[in-house]
């Protein structure tokens, strides 16, 4: 990209230093862009696949986020979540100052995305989770929601990163969702559905009925109360 770039004004900046044939206009080095423009997205791409596949294959050792009670599980699912930030943190310093701020914070955003829906694919797909479980959960969600912006560092100097680190929202497509799953993991059954609002909560714009009604089943036991609160949920 940074070659496309230069090859725009290369012909004029050097015109004079040329050989004639090229000085009367035979060769600009503009029909060179469009190539030197696919390569530099060719690669960035395939680089963007590599970190996928690595945040990935992190998440993998969480052993799906289940039975959290168990100190061992706990501990893996905590340490994948570390190690996703830890990547994206090195990463975020190493195209610091390389791409341009708006490519960068729409990588790191979805990169960042990525990691969020693999663990909210995670926890929804869990068919019981004790109060325990909630709570780890909840714990280990807070560490991704606190420390997840922090990735965000396009600029040399620390201070004029925070804007950027405040648009999260804008660049991780899941990021509200993420938020909604938290407030579900330590919610009551009534403040679930005060968040559902007959369909027009700001749970229902994240959550379809299926998954708010599994999740609903997977944290509360069941009673006539889960119910009547499954049965508001359409």
């Amino acid at each position: 990209m940074y070659i496309a770039h230069h090859l725009l004004t290369l012909g004029h900046q050097f015109r004079y230093r040329l050989t004639n044939i090229l000085y009367d206009g035979a060769a600009t080095f503009v029909d060179l862009v469009p190539g030197f423009r696919r390569l530099g997205m060719e690669c960035f791409l395939a680089q963007m696949r590599v970190q996928k596949g690595d945040l990935l294959e992190r998440l993998s050792s969480a052993r799906n986020f289940s039975n959290m009670d168990n100190e061992e599980n706990c501990s893996a699912a905590n340490k994948a979540a570390r190690q996703v930030l830890h990547q994206l943190k090195r990463l975020g310093k190493v195209w610091q100052d390389v791409l341009p701020v708006n490519i960068y914070c729409k990588a790191m955003g979805t990169l960042l995305n990525t990691a969020l829906s693999e663990i909210i694919n995670r926890i929804t797909a869990l068919e019981d989770i004790s109060v325990e479980d909630a709570d780890r959960l909840h714990s280990l969600c807070r560490i991704m929601l606190e420390e997840g912006p922090l990735v965000f560092t396009p600029l040399l100097e620390e201070n004029k990163n925070k804007k950027y680190q405040e648009e999260v929202p804008v660049y991780v497509q899941k990021w509200m969702m993420f938020k909604e799953l938290m407030i579900i993991l330590q919610a009551n059954l009534q403040e679930i559905v005060d968040r559902w609002v007959d369909g027009k909560g700001p749970l229902a714009a994240e959550f379809s009925p299926t998954e708010v009604k599994s999740l609903i089943r997977a944290l509360f036991q069941n009673t006539e109360r889960r119910a009547a609160a499954l049965a508001k949920i359409k």
